[in-house]
């Protein structure tokens, strides 16, 4: 764990596995880190990154929760749900994460992961571990083609990937707006609601 640590102390991107895809991470307070990720993805900077954290009580440092949000949090989390909240402000979180006023957060429901924020005690920016527009690499053999043999990979076994995204909703206001199909449905989100 501690080189993974160092690592991204020093700015540079892992990869982890999640219960969705493989995702390629930084420290979500290094501009840098986070600069270098939107490049080698070919990434538009108009698409926020999300951040991983490692619980609800982490999450509140840098989101305001209405009910709905903390109902939803409860219930899905960690899991693959990516909720788009109000940002707070001086969270000493990259200026780059914010997008309008607001941040999406999820806690992703693999323990090395886990274990990996508990460790470090900072969110992680995260994306999908690809080329963007390209489908999500699934496989060590893909990511090492993409990224390089030299990237570090949290986990060297393959996960057992859902290989559909995490479900994303704004859910600043009182009323929730899907942004993404995924693993949870639009009718289990909204039933969960009422």
């Amino acid at each position: 764990m501690n080189n993974f640590l160092q690592i991204l102390e020093n700015g540079e991107m892992i990869i982890i596995p999640t219960e969705t895809v493989f995702g390629i991470a930084v420290r979500a307070d290094n501009d840098r880190a986070i600069n270098n990720i939107y490049k080698v993805k070919k990434r538009s900077e108009q698409k926020p990154l999300q951040i991983m954290v490692s619980d609800i009580a982490m999450a509140k440092k840098y989101a305001v929760f209405n009910d709905k949000a903390e109902s939803l949090a409860n219930k899905y989390w960690p899991g693959s749900l990516t909720m788009i909240l109000r940002s707070k402000v001086d969270t000493k979180l990259s200026t780059l994460l914010d997008h309008n006023g607001t941040i999406g957060l999820r806690i992703p429901n693999n323990e090395k992961v886990l274990d990996l924020l508990r460790s470090i005690d900072v969110p992680l920016a995260v994306t999908s571990a690809n080329i963007s527009n390209e489908s999500p690499l699934l496989d060590l053999y893909g990511i090492k083609d993409v990224f390089g043999d030299d990237i570090a990979i949290l986990d060297n076994k393959n996960s057992n990937f859902s290989g559909i995204a995490s479900t994303v909703i704004d859910i600043t206001s009182d009323n929730v707006r899907f942004l993404r199909d995924g693993n949870i449905s639009r009718g289990e989100l909204l039933s969960s609601l009422l």
